[in-house]
């Protein structure tokens, strides 16, 4: 019987995975994560399938993210730190409508 790696499971494992690679980028941890669960000879296809939509949505968060940062950290290299917090918040609501705007929120 072969056996099944549940959602949480996986979602766990991709956490940790997120964790270590900060480097890489969305798409890179998209296809890792997909050779990996095609080389699984133990998941069930039902398993893989579910397996394979939870890397996609995070994949999609993931580019998201790294977006906002980019943007952020392009405004932020740009402001002395010391004592600008109202400009600091005022660029993160500044990334926030840009992606909102840019994106529509879940466009990735």
């Amino acid at each position: 019987m072969k056996q099944e790696t549940t959602g949480k499971q996986f979602a766990e494992s991709a956490d940790k995975v997120i964790t270590v690679t900060r480097k890489q980028t969305a798409v890179e941890w998209m296809v890792e994560q997909v050779e990996l669960i095609s080389n699984n000879k133990t998941l069930s296809k039902k398993d893989a399938v579910k397996l394979y939509d939870e890397v996609i949505q995070q994949s999609k968060a993931m580019v998201n993210e790294q977006i906002m940062e980019a943007y952020m950290k392009a405004k932020l290299e740009h402001i002395d730190t010391l004592g600008l917090n109202a400009v600091k918040n005022k660029i993160i609501k500044d990334t926030e409508q840009y992606f909102q705007e840019t994106y529509g929120g879940d466009k990735c």
